[in-house]
């Protein structure tokens, strides 16, 4: 089974792959890269896709542990119909409702297979698009992640070999979604800090997780400490000093600017985490 966006597009010759490679290998879930497709016609590769490279043949997850870190959606994979009817995985109610499909699939799975080629145009910046919907409503993917730790401990101890890896993944992603000033109203990210800070504390593995390095490892340990005024002076620091730089660039002789607004297209720091997940040093 392949879920595919209807606002998105498959790339030429797709199909014809991916029924290829599941016919060579048989995998229970096929994972494929995908590049991302912008409204003014730019295309970039998705940050997740190096984990990708170098996977041949059929493996499981315990071998090639780095695949949890290839974008958590559920249209850059191709699962077999039985191994969703076995372990009952659906997709929950509301937004943000693909990785507690997409993580448990990889979870589930013993056998799994790469096709190293876009396969999936994913369109990103389109007017109503949950991703450039400003809303309350994104405090929903931190109930999303409770109900995916639920639905874990539920199916047993196959579903938790990789506490530690899927927690870090967990905080990269609500940080994104926190810092990201095109989601998140200002209003409602203090809120989400409080929850995310919740979520931390009911679920970190006690055997710790694998940190971040450089300015990923101080929001972590201000999510710990549960410090919204340092993290929301962090933001504000780093937003202002990136706006800057890119004001001198285009105008040399422009001064500061005693107040900085936020750019239209999230800045670095609220980018960051997204891509920080394909950075995780876990080995294999």
């Amino acid at each position: 089974m392949w879920f595919v966006d209807s606002d998105d597009r498959l790339a030429e010759g797709a199909v014809g792959a991916v029924c290829a490679r599941l016919r060579e290998l048989r995998p229970e879930v096929l994972l494929v890269d995908h590049d991302r497709v912008y409204e003014d016609g730019a295309v970039e590769r998705d940050a997740s896709s190096p984990v990708l490279r170098g996977v041949d043949g059929v493996v499981s997850l315990d071998e090639r542990p780095e695949l949890l870190r290839l974008q958590h959606t559920a249209w850059n994979k191709i699962v077999a119909a039985e191994l969703i009817r076995a372990h009952d995985l659906v997709f929950p109610a509301g937004w943000y409702e693909d990785f507690p499909f997409s993580h448990p699939v990889l979870l589930a799975a013993e056998r799994i297979a790469v096709l190293d080629r876009v396969c999936y145009h994913y369109r990103r910046g389109r007017d109503g698009a949950i991703t450039t919907s400003v809303s309350a409503r994104h405090l929903e993917a931190v109930e999303q992640y409770r109900a995916l730790w639920a639905g874990l401990a539920a199916r047993g101890p196959r579903f938790r070999r990789h506490d530690g890896r899927l927690f870090r993944l967990m905080i990269d992603h609500c940080l994104a979604v926190m810092g990201n000033a095109d989601r998140l109203p200002s209003r409602a990210r203090r809120d989400f800090f409080r929850r995310v800070v919740l979520l931390y504390r009911e679920h970190r593995p006690a055997g710790g997780y694998p940190r971040p390095g450089s300015l990923g490892r101080i929001k972590h340990e201000l999510i710990r400490l549960g410090w919204y005024p340092a993290y929301a002076a962090l933001r504000w620091a780093w937003r202002s000093s990136r706006t800057l730089r890119e004001r001198r660039r285009g105008n040399p002789s422009a001064g500061a600017a005693a107040a900085v607004p936020a750019p239209r297209r999230s800045d670095h720091f609220d980018r960051r985490e997204a891509a920080i997940g394909a950075g995780m040093d876990y080995g294999r």
